[in-house]
């Protein structure tokens, strides 16, 4: 069983792997590092939307961060369909 796995690995892992997964990286770190807080602070420089909550009894649900995701996943996707129309 641990021969069969290591040279499984061994057969399918390759460079294009490699490649998609450093690329991804960079994509990740450009993105939450970079463009996502210059987003942020245009949209909301007084970070409201990213504290929106809302409390039912004694239960809190915090879904300004989630909220704000959205929001941002929309303006990306509409300044990409606008660079590309």
């Amino acid at each position: 069983m641990n021969q069969g796995f290591v040279s499984f690995i061994f057969s399918n892992v390759t460079v294009k792997m490699f490649i998609t997964i450093i690329v991804y990286t960079m994509f990740g770190v450009l993105l939450n590092e970079l463009i996502v807080p210059f987003i942020y602070s245009t949209l909301d420089p007084n970070k409201k939307i990213e504290n929106l909550k809302l409390t039912i009894g004694k239960y809190t649900i915090e879904y300004g961060k989630s909220f704000g995701d959205l929001l941002i996943g929309f303006v990306i996707l509409f300044v990409i369909y606008f660079f590309l129309k």
